[in-house]
């Protein structure tokens, strides 16, 4: 018997796949609860060389996060149109995210600040 014959069988034998499967990935399953607040606690803000965005890094500390949210700060309307995690725009209670912003100045998000974040049909 031929190496091929073991891998792929020599018989004829048929396989039946379904014909309509759906995947689900862990991001279907997490939904936003209105009931529960959607905080991150800041861990890091830099800034990048020669332009007047900055990128912060964050925790979730309760809730869920994901892109198209918004924060207020100093009286400022923040949208938050894309955060990176590794759920992909997607974040739970625990997990860090990252997202980039502009309009605001390095100091003003302290270190260990807390952003309420809102999803924008809520606002």
């Amino acid at each position: 018997m031929s190496l091929a014959g073991l891998t792929f069988g020599v018989g004829k034998q048929s396989f039946s796949v379904p014909p309509m499967m759906h995947v689900f990935y862990p991001k279907d399953s997490i939904k936003i609860d209105p009931n529960v607040e959607n905080k991150l606690q800041v861990i890091k803000v830099s800034s990048f060389y020669n332009t007047d965005d900055i990128y912060v890094v964050a925790q979730v500390i309760s809730g869920v996060v994901k892109d198209n949210m918004s924060f207020s700060i100093n009286g400022k309307k923040i949208l938050v149109p894309e955060i990176e995690s590794k759920l992909k725009g997607v974040a739970k209670q625990g997990m860090n995210v990252g997202f980039s912003l502009q309009g605001i100045a390095v100091e003003e998000i302290a270190k260990g600040a807390v952003l309420d974040m809102k999803p924008e049909q809520y606002q």
